[in-house]
């Protein structure tokens, strides 16, 4: 079975046996080794390209982006009823012509108005 090997064993009293401690490096490796594992998969999970950080900064801009994206589909609707009453009542037509154009229908007194702020009330 062990070829070349010579087993050599000694009995020693329960008084004389030594128990014999791995060397400090050894010991010192069981402990630092797994601390910087540890620590490197601590920051990449917090720093990380998909890290916690990231996921909260992309969190915030999809928020952004549909709130922008509301308000740009509230504008879309209310520009949309305004093209279908332009296409359906004449006198929206001749409203909206009035306001964009200054023009007015024979006989129709037009008024402009300064947009000057008023000053406040004490």
């Amino acid at each position: 079975m062990y070829q070349g090997l010579t087993l050599v064993m000694l009995r020693l009293p329960p008084s004389r046996v030594v128990l014999m401690r791995p060397p400090l490096v050894h010991r010192l490796a069981f402990v630092i080794v797994p601390l910087v594992l540890i620590g490197a998969v601590s920051l990449a999970v917090v720093f990380g390209e998909k890290g916690v950080l990231r996921q909260h900064e992309l969190r915030s801009e999809l928020r952004e982006a549909n709130e922008r994206l509301q308000r740009i589909e509230l504008r879309n609707q209310r520009l949309l009823r305004e093209i279908h009453a332009i296409e359906q009542d004449r006198v929206v037509v001749e409203r909206v012509v009035a306001e964009e154009l200054g023009w007015a229908a024979a006989g129709t007194t037009l008024y402009h108005f300064n947009d000057t702020a008023r000053p406040e009330a004490k």
